[in-house]
């Protein structure tokens, strides 16, 4: 199985320890995105993710942009994303087969 270490942040360039510093004032730094930091760029597209949630809280609640983002993941198969939006739904005390949806949740 192929592995990729993930970066130490004292060993880091020092353009992945800037986009580190940056993104740690408003998420965690979780294991993927040390593993995307061998390559700034790379780390940089992924985290767009949070400019597009910023464009959607607009009209958006923080919990409908999760639903949304749970349905679009579900439907494209990315386990990974799915996984991670389920995850904070479940965080928030969702459960999906005992919540009751609103007709715009329901929508999304």
């Amino acid at each position: 199985m192929a592995y990729i270490s993930m970066v130490e942040y004292d060993n880091a360039s020092p353009e992945a320890k800037q986009a580190y510093d940056e993104h740690a004032k408003s998420a965690r730094i979780t294991n993927m995105k040390k593993t995307l930091l061998h390559s700034p760029p790379a780390f940089k597209v992924m985290m767009e993710w949070y400019t597009l949630r910023d464009e959607a809280a607009k009209f958006l609640s923080p919990l409908e942009i999760n639903f949304y983002c749970y349905a679009i993941s579900s439907q494209n198969d990315c386990l990974i994303c799915s996984t991670f939006f389920r995850k904070i739904l479940r965080d928030d005390n969702i459960r999906f087969e005992e919540f009751e949806f609103t007709a715009r949740q329901q929508l999304l």
